[in-house]
């Protein structure tokens, strides 16, 4: 099991072991609440197993989503990853975007993860 696996295992662990108030503010879907968490990805923070999982249960998912359900041709965030692309790859390029484009802080973390790799993997087409 990778790391980035074993993070994700851990926050799920955490979630189910923290009261139900308490996860209001962890599901702040906003770029200004998971940017952060996905830089400890970037800067291999194993200790912040909780913010490692939700960035990495997030990007894994869009990621999926990204070569799975491929957007229409003329969607203006489509993105075309290379096979060999990993996740923890594309969370960089998404730290690196919102480093970028600080003022997206309030917009919602997808978009922005999208914008982020549209940016960076264009489609050819």
């Amino acid at each position: 099991m990778t790391w980035s696996e074993k993070a994700t295992v851990a926050a799920v662990i955490g979630l189910l072991a923290l009261p139900t108030p308490m996860l209001a503010d962890k599901f702040d879907s906003s770029a200004g609440n998971f940017v952060p968490r996905c830089r400890a990805v970037v800067t291999h923070e194993r200790d912040k197993a909780f913010d490692l999982g939700l960035c990495a249960g997030a990007m894994i998912a869009l990621h999926d989503d990204m070569i799975l359900l491929q957007l229409p041709s003329d969607h203006p965030l489509r993105s075309c990853l290379p096979d060999n692309v990993t996740v923890e790859q594309s969370i960089a390029v998404v730290v690196r975007w919102f480093d970028r484009h600080p003022q997206s802080r309030q917009e919602n973390f997808m978009w922005v993860a999208m914008a982020a790799m549209h940016e960076a993997w264009p489609c050819d087409e």
